[in-house]
């Protein structure tokens, strides 16, 4: 409660017995955690056999001033085509018509947790997290949206495998 807060609040408070707890530098604990599902794309570079697939969803967890993203991932190849030259031999994915179809099929998956610490100042959240080898770090500025979602606009090492893009903007929101 400010300076411009009516007395009548201030009496009430006081009445109550409870007071007003000053902004705290640091987030609230999150009851349930945001999710974020991203699909990034391509870096652009040509592809020999087919068109690669990321999927990633990004899972954070916010208990005081500490972070944690647990991330899982779906890779994968689709419309694989083997060029002439490679067609029949022991490329993977190349020997056969039925091993192309199999490749389509495969799908790669991973999991990753990085952890760190979140800072909150006049409603924004800045998260800061290292990989779990602590080599790579993911820096985020938030702000909170509508609907309790967690709008990141500032993305920086965002995970992602050779060949694709980081996302430059990810949204939280409450799992469904």
């Amino acid at each position: 409660m400010g300076p411009r807060t009516p007395r009548w609040c201030l009496a009430a408070s006081a009445a109550l017995g409870c007071t007003p707890s000053p902004p705290s530098s640091n987030p609230s604990h999150i009851e349930a955690p945001l999710v974020a599902s991203v699909e990034p794309a391509t870096d652009g570079r040509a592809q020999m056999i087919g068109r690669p697939w990321l999927r990633q969803r990004a899972t954070l967890s916010l208990h005081g001033s500490e972070a944690r993203v647990a991330f899982d991932s779906e890779s994968g190849v689709a419309d694989v085509r083997c060029p002439e030259e490679l067609v029949g031999t022991s490329t993977q994915g190349c020997g056969s018509a039925a091993e192309a179809r199999a490749l389509e099929q495969r799908v790669d998956r991973a999991q990753d947790e990085w952890r760190g610490e979140a800072t909150s100042t006049r409603g924004s959240l800045r998260l800061s997290l290292r990989s779990p080898q602590g080599t790579d770090s993911l820096r985020l500025s938030c702000r909170w949206v509508e609907g309790g979602a967690l709008g990141c606009d500032e993305v920086s090492g965002w995970p992602v495998r050779e060949g694709f893009v980081a996302p430059a903007a990810v949204t939280f929101s409450r799992s469904r």
